[in-house]
């Protein structure tokens, strides 16, 4: 079996990227202990300067739904604390790490390009930060990162409504910072990572936790994802939501 994450190097840039285009990257145990290690060698890394996420295939089309089944409480807030050493990692470490999308963006995967910190999407890419049609609240930092982009009532409207968020919309209303031709995502994303290289990195570094340390803080959302999320995993509707998901029909959701 191909490794799940790979790591490349191109001078002082890191390119880390997701490797089961065959799930879609859809973020399982094996892909998220993988993905957390690769960053901890690269965030660790003093010869690394930036870093590139990226996948192959689709970038990220969530969680694995057909894993939870009947999920224990005390499980979903271990998956959630093995997604917060991402997050933090990502959102809280000291160097600046560029998003390279292609494809679909669902969930978790919305949640994983913005915990970045910019983002280059293909033409073809499409984001949908939404839980509710699976019974779910936003996790992943969505209601730390998202309305920081957007806005609060933007953000209000996607996460109650749903729906997928095209390339073009996506840069308009400023979820992602540029757009470019289908397939060329990563390449861009390079050129922008060696430009921040070539910057004094401690600069970055500071400019960095500067801006994340505006507004909002951090702990009070991951905080209310390990509330509420766990309980909202052992609810009729998100066992439903699982089933049909499995049974490739349209759920029936009780509001239990």
């Amino acid at each position: 079996m191909s490794e799940p994450v790979l790591l490349e190097r191109e001078g002082a840039v890191a390119i880390v990227t997701l490797n089961r285009p065959e799930k879609r990257n859809v973020l399982d145990t094996s892909l998220r202990e993988a993905l957390y290690g690769v960053l901890g060698a690269c965030l660790t890394d003093a010869a690394v300067r930036v870093v590139v996420l990226t996948a192959n295939g689709d970038f990220c089309a969530g969680g694995a739904l057909e894993t939870y089944g009947d999920i224990t409480v005390v499980h979903a807030r271990r998956r959630l604390q093995e997604s917060h050493q991402i997050l933090r990692a990502l959102i809280e470490g000291p160097k600046p790490v560029v998003a390279a999308v292609e494809g679909a963006a669902i969930g978790a995967g919305t949640g994983l390009a913005l915990a970045c910190d910019h983002i280059v999407a293909g033409a073809s890419a499409c984001f949908s930060p939404s839980s509710a049609r699976f019974a779910a609240m936003p996790d992943w930092a969505l209601l730390f990162t998202l309305p920081r982009r957007i806005g609060f009532a933007k953000s209000r409207e996607l996460f109650l409504f749903g729906g997928a968020v095209e390339a073009g919309a996506a840069l308009q209303m400023s979820l992602v910072d540029a757009v470019v031709p289908e397939g060329r995502a990563r390449a861009a994303a390079v050129e922008r990572a060696n430009r921040l290289a070539d910057f004094p990195p401690l600069a970055v570094k500071i400019t960095k936790a500067a801006v994340n340390g505006l507004d909002q803080n951090l702990e009070s959302v991951l905080h209310a994802e390990l509330e509420g999320q766990p309980y909202l995993f052992r609810s009729q509707d998100f066992r439903e939501a699982v089933s049909a998901f499995k049974e490739r029909r349209p759920p029936e959701f009780q509001g239990k």
